[in-house]
């Protein structure tokens, strides 16, 4: 017979699956199994609950086709070869994305982040 411990389930993020509203918190780039990430934190704005943030990873190194060039593009910041990119210029902007409830946790699809127009 084999026995296997019961865990206490890690603290997750109460968010449902769909389309929220919030801003770029925090932009850092991380390693994770030898490939490097840029890291958005994303301040979720929900009516109804406390303030939550949630990450978003987009792949490194960036070029103009890349996930993470086409992020910068869908924000107005066109990137090219040779030059770099400053991501102090996402931190504060209001964002669209959706989210997906992943099997342990909670996903940002990539491809939905997005800038929101400010009202005039």
């Amino acid at each position: 017979m084999v026995t296997i411990p019961v865990q206490e389930d890690k603290a997750r993020l109460d968010l449902d699956d769909g389309v929220h509203l919030g801003h770029i918190v925090d932009a850092n780039v991380n390693e994770r199994s030898g490939y490097k990430y840029l890291d958005l934190t994303l301040g979720v704005h929900e009516e109804e609950s406390e303030p939550q943030t949630i990450k978003a990873g987009y792949p490194l190194p960036i070029s103009p086709s890349s996930m993470t060039g086409m992020l910068f593009k869908r924000f107005g910041i066109y990137v090219q070869p040779g030059s770099d990119v400053n991501t102090e210029a996402l931190i504060n902007k209001r964002v669209q994305f959706i989210t997906i409830q992943g099997p342990k946790y909670i996903e940002v699809n990539r491809d939905s982040l997005k800038l929101v127009k400010e009202a005039v």
